[in-house]
């Protein structure tokens, strides 16, 4: 685990009757505090980037489910039922209304990876063409992942160390 500007030991859990504020949820055993804004968390990025593995270990920390988004059905479903923690298919972002819903309705990261760990994730024997093809991939959604998102999470870290740099961001939402 990385070290943050938070000392776990004096961070105590609070009750707080106003649902609008951001609440403080106490650690478990080696786990350090999380601050939520009460917002659901939604993860985009191409396939392989570890979204869906840094969005359990996420909703696990906060104490919310983890669901798929795979349709505007689901997508929908997700937003209306509280808060959660999705990992959503890409090709939903190419609608505008549900692109808008998610940037206004969830904290957004994007999940950046290097061509290298998207084909070694995706299980693809890495030669040149495989990287350009991935290259290519990417480049044709980072602009649709960049107009929605609220962060980026860069890649080449661990799933644990990716899901804390998420949280850390997590404060600064109100």
């Amino acid at each position: 685990m990385r070290p943050t500007n938070i000392d776990a030991e004096k961070v105590r859990k609070v009750e707080v009757e106003d649902s609008e504020r951001s609440r403080v949820f106490a650690r478990g055993a080696g786990e350090p505090a999380v601050r939520s804004s009460g917002k659901s968390v939604f993860f985009i990025g191409p396939e392989g980037s570890g979204r869906r593995e840094v969005g359990r270990i996420l909703a696990g920390r906060l104490h919310v489910d983890f669901v798929e988004v795979q349709d505007a059905a689901s997508l929908y479903a997700a937003l209306d039922e509280g808060r959660v923690v999705a990992c959503v298919e890409r090709e939903l972002l190419l609608d505008e209304e549900l692109a808008r819903a998610l940037n206004s309705r969830g904290v957004v990261f994007y999940t950046m990876a290097g061509v290298q760990a998207v084909a070694e994730a995706r299980g693809l024997v890495v030669d040149e063409e495989c990287k350009q093809r991935i290259f290519s991939e990417i480049d044709e959604w980072e602009p649709v992942f960049m107009r929605i998102l609220h962060f980026l999470l860069p890649g080449g870290m661990s799933a644990e160390a990716t899901a804390a740099n998420a949280a850390d961001k997590l404060y600064l939402v109100r």
